[in-house]
């Protein structure tokens, strides 16, 4: 007689007291459902634009008077007379009355008769810890007698940027500059054309930029499926 073979039910594995699996604690399904949320979070405003922050630039003679002071936060980059300060002058017969808050500069600390040539007035703005590619600039500007306007040493990307002619003074232009922006510090230039006689400009400026670099889409994606990652591992533990 041929022996029976008994094959012997294997017995489930003891994990955890008596003949029950453990399952993984309350506080622990809270931390992991706590750190989900937080990567999500994080993910949302990482992708979330950031609301636009004012560039501290400065109008022509800002916070200053019109009687011959340097000016605080342009130089004369420049000129025929030579580089040095730009000073603020009172409005000259002809010129338009300076924006509220601004005053026209020019080479001297009185006005006169200045060689013709071009005369670089030049101020900076910093953009650090700002995106670049959302800063703008916008404002109104008059020149005597044309001019135009340079960001970072180039003609500058935007509208009203160039005044022609020769009256450039007796009205106020409106102009945007929309890009060639740069981390850091940036330079702004108005090259002012002389003809004859006196000579000045004045300019109200202002701008904005969104905090912080938009993230690379590398990046993003590396940050998604890190997420991803972590949802699997909450529900694989809940499932346990």
């Amino acid at each position: 007689m041929k022996a029976q073979l008994r094959t012997a039910t294997p017995e489930r594995p003891q994990t955890g007291p008596g003949s029950e699996i453990a399952k993984p604690s309350t506080t622990t399904v809270k931390k992991l459902k706590y750190t989900v949320l937080a990567a999500l979070t994080g993910l949302v405003l990482a992708v979330t634009p950031s609301f636009a922050t004012s560039i501290n630039v400065y109008g022509t003679g800002a916070g200053q008077g019109d009687n011959g002071q340097i000016d605080n936060h342009y130089i004369l980059y420049s000129a025929p007379t030579g580089a040095g300060p730009a000073y603020t002058t009172p409005d000259y017969p002809g010129w338009v009355a300076a924006p509220s808050g601004t005053h026209w500069i020019n080479p001297y600390s009185s006005i006169g008769a200045a060689p013709q040539g071009y005369y670089d007035y030049q101020t900076t703005f910093d953009l650090t810890g700002l995106d670049p590619s959302t800063a703008m600039l916008m404002g109104k500007w008059a020149a005597d007698n044309a001019g135009d306007i340079y960001l970072n040493g180039s003609l500058a990307t935007g509208t009203g940027i160039s005044i022609p002619g020769y009256y450039g003074f007796k009205q106020l232009t409106d102009f945007t500059v929309t890009g060639g922006f740069v981390s850091g510090i940036n330079t702004l230039d108005f090259v002012i054309f002389n003809d004859a006689n006196v000579t000045g400009f004045v300019a109200d400026v202002s701008g904005t930029a969104s905090g912080g670099e938009t993230p690379e889409p590398g990046t993003l994606t590396l940050f998604g499926t890190g997420i991803l990652s972590l949802g699997g591992l909450l529900r694989r533990r809940l499932r346990a």
